[in-house]
Protein backbone atom coordinates (compact mmCIF):
# COMPACT_ATOMS: atom_id res chain seq x y z
CA UNK A 1 0.00 0.00 0.00
CA UNK A 2 2.34 2.63 1.14
CA UNK A 3 4.35 1.39 -2.02
CA UNK A 4 1.19 2.62 -4.60
CA UNK A 5 1.35 5.83 -2.33
CA UNK A 6 4.55 6.41 -3.10
CA UNK A 7 4.78 6.15 -6.79
CA UNK A 8 1.87 8.80 -6.99
CA UNK A 9 3.19 12.64 -8.15
CA UNK A 10 1.67 13.85 -5.55
CA UNK A 11 2.45 17.44 -5.60
CA UNK A 12 2.36 17.16 -9.26
CA UNK A 13 0.59 20.14 -10.97
CA UNK A 14 -1.76 19.14 -13.89
CA UNK A 15 0.56 21.69 -16.47
CA UNK A 16 3.64 20.47 -14.53
CA UNK A 17 4.28 24.01 -13.58
CA UNK A 18 4.95 26.25 -10.38
CA UNK A 19 2.85 29.41 -9.55
CA UNK A 20 4.41 32.76 -10.28
CA UNK A 21 3.00 35.18 -7.63
CA UNK A 22 2.07 38.36 -10.33
CA UNK A 23 -1.09 40.01 -9.55
CA UNK A 24 -3.82 38.39 -12.44
CA UNK A 25 -2.25 34.95 -11.48
CA UNK A 26 -3.10 35.78 -7.87
CA UNK A 27 -6.95 37.14 -8.14
CA UNK A 28 -7.44 33.97 -10.80
CA UNK A 29 -6.10 31.53 -8.52
CA UNK A 30 -8.77 32.93 -5.68
CA UNK A 31 -11.64 32.86 -8.12
CA UNK A 32 -10.34 29.17 -9.61
CA UNK A 33 -8.77 27.64 -7.35
CA UNK A 34 -9.00 24.15 -9.54
CA UNK A 35 -7.32 25.81 -12.47
CA UNK A 36 -4.57 26.35 -10.54
CA UNK A 37 -3.89 23.57 -7.59
CA UNK A 38 -1.62 20.16 -7.65
CA UNK A 39 -3.54 17.11 -8.55
CA UNK A 40 -5.46 16.53 -5.17
CA UNK A 41 -7.02 20.05 -5.53
CA UNK A 42 -5.45 21.72 -2.37
CA UNK A 43 -1.78 22.33 -2.67
CA UNK A 44 0.00 25.42 -5.14
CA UNK A 45 3.36 25.16 -5.66
CA UNK A 46 4.54 28.72 -5.58
CA UNK A 47 7.67 30.33 -6.69
CA UNK A 48 8.52 33.94 -5.91
CA UNK A 49 9.18 36.84 -8.69
CA UNK A 50 12.74 37.36 -9.46
CA UNK A 51 12.87 41.21 -9.10
CA UNK A 52 10.97 41.31 -5.82
CA UNK A 53 9.22 40.14 -2.72
CA UNK A 54 5.68 42.34 -1.50
CA UNK A 55 5.37 43.23 1.23
CA UNK A 56 1.90 41.86 1.25
CA UNK A 57 3.00 38.05 1.00
CA UNK A 58 1.07 37.59 4.29
CA UNK A 59 -2.28 38.40 3.27
CA UNK A 60 -1.72 37.07 -0.31
CA UNK A 61 -1.31 33.71 1.13
CA UNK A 62 -4.11 34.39 3.48
CA UNK A 63 -6.16 35.03 0.50
CA UNK A 64 -5.14 31.69 -1.24
CA UNK A 65 -5.62 29.95 1.73
CA UNK A 66 -9.48 31.18 1.92
CA UNK A 67 -9.79 29.85 -1.72
CA UNK A 68 -8.70 26.37 -0.42
CA UNK A 69 -4.98 26.39 -1.69
CA UNK A 70 -1.99 25.15 0.68
CA UNK A 71 0.87 26.87 -0.63
CA UNK A 72 4.40 25.25 -1.07
CA UNK A 73 6.99 27.79 -1.77
CA UNK A 74 9.37 25.75 -4.69
CA UNK A 75 12.98 27.15 -5.18
CA UNK A 76 12.95 29.80 -8.24
CA UNK A 77 13.89 28.02 -11.23
CA UNK A 78 12.51 24.24 -10.71
CA UNK A 79 9.81 23.92 -12.93
CA UNK A 80 7.63 25.72 -15.73
CA UNK A 81 5.93 28.92 -14.83
CA UNK A 82 2.24 29.50 -15.28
Amino acid sequence: MLRKRLSKPYLAHPSGATFHLMFDNIEDAVANPAKYASTDKSYLLVEFPDHSISQNMKEIFFRLSMAGLTSIITPPGTATRC
